[in-house]
């Protein structure tokens, strides 16, 4: 009884996404949250999902500004932590 089972995990990063969260998003400093600029839209995230089902990736990066965030986390942790 053993199987072989084909299953892949895809961390999908999204970068900042205009999603409902930020309209519900309870907040005490007096203004709307947002994402980080660059905002991009949901529907890069979707199709970047539907990628990853039909071909498997370890990780997948949605929009250049978090492709950049990445890059500099690699370099230099500590200056994007700051």
């Amino acid at each position: 009884m053993s199987e072989k089972l084909c299953i892949s995990v895809t961390e999908i990063m999204p970068a900042g996404i205009n999603t409902p969260l930020f309209n519900k998003a309870r907040t005490k400093l007096g203004v709307k949250p947002m994402p980080t600029p660059p905002i991009y839209d949901p529907s890069l995230v979707a199709l970047a999902i539907v990628e990853a089902a039909e071909h498997p990736k370890r990780e997948v990066i949605v929009g250049d500004a978090g492709k950049l965030i990445l890059l500099a986390q690699r370099i230099s942790p500590e200056l994007v932590d700051a």
